[in-house]
Parts: C-alpha cells; structure tokens; sequence
C-alpha cells in the first residue's frame, strides 16, 4: 500500500527539523517501510501534492487539512483539542483520537472515531548500558510562557526546591527566569536525546494545559518508558495507569524527588514495571493496527 502522512508543520524541509511533528512522522514512515508499504511525508507547502489514490493520514495538531474529501483520508488527532470541531473531521474515512475522553466525545458527535495513542521510538529509544548520570533533574522543552514571564509549571514547582539539587534545563526562552548554571543549552539533536535523558536521574515530562484537561499522553511519555528512563509527570489519571509518577503540586514535586534521589532500588523498580506497560505504546504496533484498521475499512 502507498500511505502520505501529512503534517502540521510549514514544511517538511531542514529549517523544521526540530518540530515534533517531524521526528513523529518520521518514525510512522520508518515502521511502514519495515513492513513493505510505501510512505512520503509533507510539509504544509506540499498537502496539495498528496496522491488522490494515496492512503492518507493526517496528523491533526496546529491546522486543518483542507483537502478531507478524497477516498482514502484518515486524521490522527495527536493534540491541541481546543482546535478541534467536528465539522472539520467529518469527511474522514475514519479518524484516530490519542485521547480516551476525547474519543467518546467525537464519537458521541458522530465522528467515526477510534482510540489511538500515542507511541514511543523504540528504535531511537533503548536503555544505555552502564551510562553514569551526570545531573539529579533534567528538564526539556521551550518555555512558552516566556513572554508572560513565567515558567512551565513543572520547572515553576522546581525553582523553589530548597537544597543543592543538580538539575539542567534544555531548551529556549529560560534564560532570566532559570540561572544560567542549570541552562544546560537551547536545543539538543533528536538523535542525541536518548543518551541526555539517560544522563539524568529524573527527567521531568510536562503536557500542554488542554492536553492535560482532555488526557492526550504525549509521544516523550512512551520514548522515557522506552528508553527505561525515570519521569516525573504532571497528573493524568492515565499515566498512573501506566505505573508512571505524577505530580499535583510543588510540595508533591519536591518530596518525591527527595524521595527518588535517595532510593535508587526505587527508581529501577518503577523503569520495570512503566517499560513493561508501555511495551505496546510503539510506532511498531501503532501502525500494525493502523494498517489492519485501513485494510478492514477499505474492504
């Protein structure tokens, strides 16, 4: 079968390499060409170009695709739901939904829809063996609350940690609100996080506001579980499902890194049990069943 993902990203190009959408999108066509299928990827400047024959699958984030009517359109809503309308979704074949509370409701609007979350990179994404760690904390992601002059709230509750805790911020916009010494850098390579995550003892793993409210579980979730490195979370009823920490305030955050930093039995007895309960939140098993579910749709 010959499948186009097309994504929310201006273009599919170097200058956008680092957007999440990219890697995302990158790691369905790597496990549909495993399987024998063909797979092109496009940009936004490309979405006119997808086949009309072509097995389509958009992945829904920022913006619509406006082109919904040909035969074979599936969207994959991975994120941003307070952009969703159903009007939007309802020329799909069939759409795909990473959040459980979401999917009802789609559903319950006639919006042929099917629970599908989101997957981690086992390719990319394994344990190091013998890797020594480095720092306590590690934190990656831009701050998008720069221009209000605010922190995202998982780093806000660790700025006021007392005591000598070694932790390294990645990404943008955090210089004058974190001290330069924990500003590890600005950006990181895909192909290098693997080995920063596990140069940590706690990575801390935050989601979107509307994605927390609705239960969308993002991709980093499932590559830490992969990768068999310990997280810390802000809470979704489902990821303690998955075995995996959360936290709901910054008293919370800070007793359970002074718990966890002490008991390293601990931090390898929750790796066990997240790996093996994420062991089928793959990009692998994704699209198996994305490829069974089209095939059964198709006839």
């Amino acid at each position: 079968m010959k499948f186009a993902i097309t994504m929310c990203v201006p273009s599919y190009s170097r200058q956008f390499a680092n957007w999440g959408d990219v890697y995302f999108a990158e790691s369905m066509q790597a496990e549909l060409l495993k399987m024998g299928h063909d797979c092109q990827i496009y940009g936004m400047d490309t979405w006119n170009q997808v086949a009309a024959n072509d097995i389509h699958i958009h992945l829904r984030g920022l913006h619509k695709y406006p082109y919904p009517k040909v035969k074979n359109a599936h969207a994959w809503i991975i994120n941003h739901p307070e952009l969703i309308d159903c009007d939007s979704l309802k020329d799909y074949r069939l759409c795909f939904c990473a959040s459980k509370p979401f999917t009802e409701i789609l559903n319950q609007n006639g919006i042929d829809t099917i629970y599908l979350p989101q997957a981690g990179d086992s390719t990319h994404f394994y344990p190091i063996q013998g890797i020594k760690k480095e720092f306590d904390v590690l934190f990656v992601g831009n701050n998008h609350q720069a221009q209000n002059k605010r922190g995202r709230k998982l780093v806000e509750y660790l700025l006021t940690m007392k005591g000598d805790i070694n932790y390294k911020i990645v990404g943008a916009a955090w210089k004058g609100l974190v001290p330069d010494k924990h500003i590890l850098s600005e950006f990181v390579e895909w192909k290098d996080l693997n080995r920063l995550y596990q140069l940590a003892k706690i990575v801390l793993n935050d989601h979107q506001d509307t994605m927390r409210d609705y239960s969308f579980i993002n991709n980093r979730t499932f590559d830490l579980a992969m990768a068999q490195q310990f997280q810390i979370c802000d809470e979704i009823p489902e990821l303690e499902e998955l075995g995996i920490v959360t936290c709901r305030s910054a008293v919370d955050l800070q007793e359970k890194i002074s718990l966890y930093l002490l008991q390293d039995d601990l931090i390898s007895r929750n790796n066990k049990i997240v790996s093996t309960l994420c062991k089928e939140f793959s990009f692998a098993e994704r699209m198996k069943h994305i490829v069974r579910l089209v095939k059964e749709k198709n006839g």
